[in-house]
């Protein structure tokens, strides 16, 4: 990319847009965060005496 860009270094080209990069790396982690369906937790059972069924 800093080649098709002009700069001299890849260096140079993160400096100037990585602010930029963050935001849409944010963004994107986001969406696909939103997009795996979470596993419904089920409530846990808490015995109360020794002699209670599981």
């Amino acid at each position: 990319m800093s080649k098709r860009l002009g700069h001299s270094s890849p260096s140079i080209t993160e400096s100037l847009y990585v602010h930029l990069l963050r935001s849409v790396g944010a963004q994107a982690a986001e969406m696909v965060a939103a997009a795996v369906p979470r596993a419904t937790r089920r409530p846990h059972h808490v015995r109360t005496s020794v002699g209670e069924p599981p």
